[in-house]
């Protein structure tokens, strides 16, 4: 299902502009509740007693749907041709949606370099999700300049006939990391993607606890669901997250249905940290970062920059970031990665209600020792355990990967919505 708004205009003659209509909805409503579809239409069907006539209202795909409009402005016309280079359309208008063309959220970060390099402005990543068309995108351009504003619901679904399944950041804090699951579950499935401070704002960065942090998390899923059951994941350090905000969720009374931890460690070994300087736990974390099979010791060996090259070319190697990627919005992802170090420092997670199913890395270095991932002991409830054959960096980027956490994904929510029959 998909929220339609039908529309009577005054002069039918006159072309209204769907993103124009977007653009005011969005500044006054919640992003759930912003039309995903226009229909335009002479008079709205009534019954015989004169009340409106749901049953007879049109499909918003027929032919009554808002027409072609051709881009006019030559910012509407570059990021039209932007939008069919990366998608293949033959044809865009200025009412083509980025997605429904089948852009995802690497063509997404390509398609801001180049707006970047050519009007030198730097949008919040998220107005392609917000503003996802040809006019919406010019417009926002043309708004000189962009006060970009933290804003930490990140929808990538919100029509669906399903709950919504809260996702929390893992280090680095992008939402965008969980556009490929959100594909992979189908327009049946509500999905709501959270973001940390600092990596798409003009706010800094949080330097929080993780029960601080949850407690932000949970304030911000109340204002698009106010109550339980919640549906909770969260890769890696997100998961760090969701957990704790199952702990808090039901100390409030609420209940949350599920919690989907994916390749989350439940205890973050310390024991020789206290031996070591700033500096070399900070190097050590890049180099995990990096994940290359010659690890840098040190500033002595490699500087700042060479470290940071060499995690972006891993991160480019396995479709996390698109190439070419611009060094500003990746330092920000790594100085919150960073971060996740005194985030869990002092982090032991509580004992809660919620059934969990857990996802866990078979492809790993050898190195980590199973009781790190052992979940057990902070559930009251038998944990379901998956197996995916993909590295810790690219459960959420290789195809046999998301498709898998989305089958079980969907299969858990399904059953409880519909009874484990269906």
């Amino acid at each position: 299902a998909i929220l339609v708004a039908y529309i009577v205009p005054v002069d039918m003659n006159q072309p209204i502009s769907v993103s124009a209509l977007k653009q005011v909805l969005t500044a006054k409503l919640p992003t759930y509740m912003v039309p995903t579809a226009f229909v335009f239409m002479e008079a709205l069907p009534r019954t015989s007693s004169g009340k409106l006539d749901a049953k007879a209202l049109p499909n918003p795909s027929g032919s009554e749907s808002s027409p072609y409009r051709a881009p006019q402005t030559d910012a509407e016309k570059f990021i039209a041709q932007l939008f069919a280079e990366l998608t293949g359309a033959e044809q865009v208008g200025l009412d083509h949606n980025f997605f429904e063309l089948g852009g995802h959220s690497l063509l997404a970060m390509h398609l801001f370099i180049r707006i970047s390099k050519q009007y030198g402005v730097q949008l919040p990543l998220r107005t392609i999700f917000e503003f996802p068309t040809p006019e919406g995108l010019a417009q926002q351009l043309m708004g000189g300049t962009v006060k970009r504003a933290y804003k930490p619901l990140f929808p990538f679904n919100t029509s669906g006939k399903f709950p919504i399944v809260f996702c929390l950041p893992p280090a680095g804090g992008t939402a965008t990391v969980y556009k490929n699951l959100a594909d992979a579950l189908g327009k049946d499935h509500q999905l709501v993607g959270l973001q940390a401070r600092g990596v798409d704002d003009d706010e800094g960065q949080y330097d929080l606890s993780i029960a601080e942090g949850a407690a932000t998390y949970i304030r911000a899923i109340k204002q698009m669901q106010p109550e339980g059951p919640y549906y909770l994941l969260g890769m890696s350090l997100g998961g760090n997250f969701a957990h704790e905000m199952a702990a808090q969720l039901e100390e409030q009374g609420e209940k949350v249905a599920a919690l989907f931890l994916v390749d989350t460690m439940a205890i973050y070994p310390r024991t020789k940290d206290e031996q070591k300087s700033e500096q070399e736990l900070t190097f050590e974390l890049l180099n995990a970062l990096a994940d290359t099979e010659q690890p840098y010791a040190g500033p002595d060996k490699a500087n700042g920059e060479q470290l940071l090259d060499a995690i972006q070319a891993q991160w480019e190697s396995v479709g996390m970031i698109p190439k070419g990627t611009p060094r500003s919005y990746f330092s920000k992802v790594v100085a919150n990665s960073l971060m996740a170090r005194s985030l869990t420092k002092e982090y032991i997670p509580r004992v809660c209600q919620t059934p969990i199913v857990f996802f866990k890395s078979t492809v790993t270095d050898g190195q980590q020792k199973e009781e790190w991932f052992d979940w057990q002991a902070y559930s009251d409830q038998p944990i379901a355990k998956y197996e995916v054959a993909a590295k810790h960096a690219e459960m959420l980027w290789q195809p046999n990967s998301y498709t898998l956490i989305a089958r079980i994904v969907s299969q858990v929510v399904r059953n409880d919505i519909l009874g484990s029959s269906n």
